[in-house]
């Protein structure tokens, strides 16, 4: 992912995660120390969450776009529909 980021010269990145998910916290965790690890990508912009009842994923998604640039999402499919 991050030769993704260095190829459209993306330098802020938002990883959203389901941290409810154990495989879906361990990836995202993992994902925002590998991007710090690299250093023209400045600071990932790390964002869990947990899903609940009436849950607003309009706040979160306008919080990674003030951000960052490169959104990466690590969740269930059946959340977003």
């Amino acid at each position: 992912m991050s030769a993704v980021m260095s190829e459209y010269s993306w330098r802020h990145s938002a990883i959203i995660y389901d941290e409810a998910y154990i495989l879906w916290r361990v990836i995202g965790e993992n994902l925002v120390l590998d991007f710090r690890e690299v250093p023209i990508l400045e600071r990932p912009y790390d964002i869990p969450f947990t899903l609940s009842p009436g849950f607003d994923f309009k706040k979160i998604l306008m919080e990674a776009q003030r951000n960052a640039r490169g959104l990466f999402y690590l969740l269930y499919s059946t959340i977003l529909v």
